[in-house]
């Protein structure tokens, strides 16, 4: 009987099929951890794993890196070759940006996936992204057939020893001829902050130097002008500089608005009757009008109502508790306290007269 020994040769050349299958196959690769990061000044190590279970001979791997970000330590065979008789290892990372790692298993038995296959210690030198790809990788099996394996990338993300500094919220407006910048402690040594009156900080108009605070005042400021503020912190060990903030922004506004009554009339016949009025802010905008009176003629004047809603500009309603002359004037608050000075004369006067006039006649002279 011959077929034993025809199952024999299928199985022979199906085997054979199999391995180089399996040779050819595509392979991938994965860096461990999988999100590594490190802080900056300090070291981590980073493992180039296989998680297949195939056999491995020969791996070889030309890796580069982002060098602004990174500095090698350097590399070695992973964990997978522990136990196994291995030689032609090398580790070159004199390239900038790059290093070269091989290891050769020299006799059996030959490593099974999945495992590590090799190892780099890299150091954090300056915060940021630092990408990291392979140049080229070169994997064999125990018959030195060599794996189709995938490009290898990934990222390396250097932390900062604190964050970037960011300056509070700054409202639109803001009051006088200076203005003081507040930030909270992110872990800095110090902190420099800069003003301009451009977006870009194509010029610096102040600057506060490296201060340990956490607010710095500017003063000397323009009325009307809009200026940009940035910030940032530094720290020396590990030296960092951090990136400036987004910039705040403000208008300063030291100007009073103005406002006037208007008049209501020479003579009032009811006791009950409106006071007009106009109002006017160039920068903040109107925030109130106050209505003040005398209702005695002796220059001494109170406050009557206060209208909250400017923009609709009402007449103030006004009730006279007394017959006679009446003054009135009105004071103006833009939305950063800037208040109008009370004026010298009154805005308006009216006459308050409700009372109809009598007449009497006396008796007829019957010689007249």
């Amino acid at each position: 009987m011959k077929y034993p020994t025809i199952i024999q040769s299928l199985l022979i050349v199906l085997a054979v099929f199999t391995l180089a299958g399996a040779a050819s196959a595509q392979v991938d690769l994965r860096f461990e951890p999988t999100d590594p990061s490190v802080d900056m000044g300090d070291s981590m190590r980073l493992g180039i794993y296989l998680d297949e279970a195939i056999d491995v001979r020969t791996f070889e791997i030309t890796l580069s890196y982002d060098d602004t970000y990174l500095s090698s330590l350097g590399g070695d065979t992973g964990s997978l070759f522990d136990g196994s008789s291995t030689g032609f290892e090398e580790f070159d990372d004199s390239t900038p940006g790059q290093w070269y790692g091989r290891v050769v298993v020299l006799g059996d038995p030959v490593p099974v996936g999945p495992g590590e296959l090799y190892y780099w210690d890299v150091q954090g030198d300056q915060a940021g992204l630092a990408a990291l790809s392979s140049v080229s990788i070169r994997m064999a099996d125990g018959d030195a057939v060599e794996y189709t394996v995938n490009p290898l990338t990934g990222t390396l993300e250097v932390i900062p020893p604190f964050e970037t500094p960011v300056l509070d919220p700054e409202p639109s407006f803001t009051p006088g001829t200076s203005n003081t910048l507040i930030w909270v402690d992110t872990g800095a040594a110090e902190y420099q902050v800069q003003v301009s009156t451009d977006s870009a900080f194509s010029t610096i108009l102040q600057d506060s130097g490296w201060i340990t605070d956490t607010s710095h005042p500017f003063t000397g400021l323009t009325s009307g002008e809009t200026y940009y503020y940035r910030l940032r912190g530094r720290t020396p060990a590990p030296d960092y500089t951090s990136p400036w903030s987004a910039s705040e922004s403000s208008t300063q506004d030291d100007e009073s608005p103005t406002s006037s009554a208007q008049p209501p009339g020479t003579y009032q016949t009811g006791q009950t009757f409106e006071i007009p009025w106009t109002a006017s802010d160039g920068l903040s905008g109107l925030d109130r009008i106050e209505l003040w009176f005398d209702d005695d003629d002796d220059g001494s004047y109170d406050l009557y109502v206060t209208d909250e809603n400017p923009s609709a500009n009402t007449p103030f309603t006004f009730t006279a508790e007394t017959e006679g002359p009446h003054a009135f004037y009105t004071v103006a608050i833009d939305l950063v306290g800037n208040e109008e000075a009370a004026p010298g004369t009154p805005d308006v006067t009216t006459l308050v007269d409700t009372v109809d006039p009598t007449t009497s006649a006396g008796p007829l002279d019957p010689s007249q």
